[in-house]
């Protein structure tokens, strides 16, 4: 019986000294029929080799220039086989674009709604750059509020600035003297004026000058008068139209009137004498 002995890979028939050569010869061109069949239609070495080419090719012209080889690539990851490793964790350690957000609004939202941008501040501040060395400067040259200290010619205040916007519509005789001013007066022109800007009970002869600048003030005729009494009266602080001045009748009468006398009027000055039966304004 022949043996059939055949190849490793395809199982081609092999020949074999034991067999009649008739029957391997068979064999034999039946296995390069297969071998024939097996190579028909596959591509040369040169066809493999351009097609290689062609595609490696294609490959590098579609690269950067400074990315078309192997060596330059791995020059620009520096060599690192673990590149995209080292990569994601230099990443995993940087802010997320949430993050930077957050701190952008968080910045934003504690401004004022006319400066939450770099423009409302621009605006603000009259786009100059060297907007705080200006105001500062600007700032230096302007007078303190305590106790400032002027040079030169001091101009553009005007009375009213001041307080004093009436000071020239204001007679001498109405402008107003201070308490101490109208003691001083009285003081030193040899009369004895008593100065008041409070409730006196008035004695015969009393020159009683009367501040009235901190409000209403009492002044008692003196009780159970004799004839010939008197008492004078004026206005030490020119302010009997803002709080009058109260002459107490004191049980007597004024002007024959059974009732206190209320002055009113700025500046007044007048006297009271006792007549034996009422006080009579002089």
């Amino acid at each position: 019986m022949p043996i059939s002995n055949v190849t490793q890979h395809l199982s081609l028939a092999l020949p074999n000294s034991d067999n009649q050569l008739v029957f391997d010869i068979e064999r034999l061109i039946s296995a390069l029929n297969a071998i024939d069949l097996s190579i028909y239609g596959k591509a040369s070495p040169g066809d493999i080799t351009s097609a290689v080419a062609s595609a490696i090719s294609s490959l590098v012209s579609t690269a950067p220039t400074g990315l078309n080889t192997l060596a330059k690539i791995a020059t620009a990851i520096n060599g690192d086989a673990g590149f995209a490793s080292t990569v994601n964790l230099e990443i995993a350690a940087k802010a997320n674009p949430s993050d930077i957000t957050a701190a952008i609004s968080a910045l934003v939202a504690s401004a004022p709604t006319a400066l939450n941008t770099l423009k409302k501040i621009s605006d603000a501040i009259g786009a100059d750059p060297a907007f705080a060395t200006n105001i500062s400067s600007s700032i230096s040259g302007k007078a303190g509020l305590a106790s400032p200290t002027f040079t030169g010619t001091v101009g553009g205040i005007t009375k009213t600035m001041v307080g004093l916007g009436s000071v020239d519509n204001t007679a001498d005789a109405d402008k107003p003297v201070s308490y101490a001013q109208a003691t001083a007066v009285a003081n030193t022109s040899g009369r004895n004026w008593y100065i008041k800007n409070t409730s006196y009970i008035a004695n015969n002869g009393d020159k009683v000058a009367v501040n009235t600048a901190g409000g209403v003030v009492t002044i008692t005729l003196p009780p159970s008068p004799s004839e010939g009494m008197w008492v004078e009266f004026c206005d030490a602080g020119r302010a009997f139209a803002t709080y009058s001045m109260t002459v107490a009748r004191n049980a007597s009468t004024i002007e024959a009137l059974a009732q206190d006398m209320v002055v009113s009027t700025n500046g007044a000055s007048f006297g009271l004498v006792y007549t034996g039966t009422t006080w009579r304004v002089y």
